[in-house]
């Protein structure tokens, strides 16, 4: 399992889900977390924010223990979820807002994956 993978599969149960959807996770300074903002730049793409999480809540409180201490340099990682299919369209949005997307996966992606597997067992049928 990769490490984009192990991120979400953490996070599954706070994700029921739903038709069509993108996960992100979202790296950003403390002082440049903004909920309102990150909801703004997800509905410029015509989307709505479906679950919102800070996965290291300790660095909004300001905490001495909340230093910068993931790998990739952000004292706030938001996990993402919104209910639009395209995670391309979405990411730029955020990345047009300032925000740093570490991560992202949508359901056409899975969709692909099936596709693909349905593909190999038909042609593996007809091969019969």
């Amino acid at each position: 399992m990769g490490a984009k993978q192990a991120i979400f599969a953490e996070r599954a149960a706070s994700y029921p889900e739903v038709g069509d959807w993108s996960r992100f996770v979202v790296g950003c300074r403390r002082e440049d977390y903004s909920a309102s903002l990150l909801a703004r730049a997800v509905e410029d793409c015509d989307a709505h924010v479906l679950n919102l999480n800070v996965s290291e809540p300790g660095a909004l409180t300001g905490d001495a223990a909340a230093g910068v201490t993931s790998d990739d340099g952000y004292a706030v990682r938001v996990e993402l979820r919104v209910n639009h299919r395209n995670a391309e369209s979405v990411s730029r949005s955020l990345e047009r807002y300032g925000f740093a997307v570490l991560s992202a996966e949508s359901s056409s992606e899975a969709d692909d994956g099936r596709r693909l597997d349905n593909y190999r067992n038909l042609m593996h049928y007809l091969e019969i």
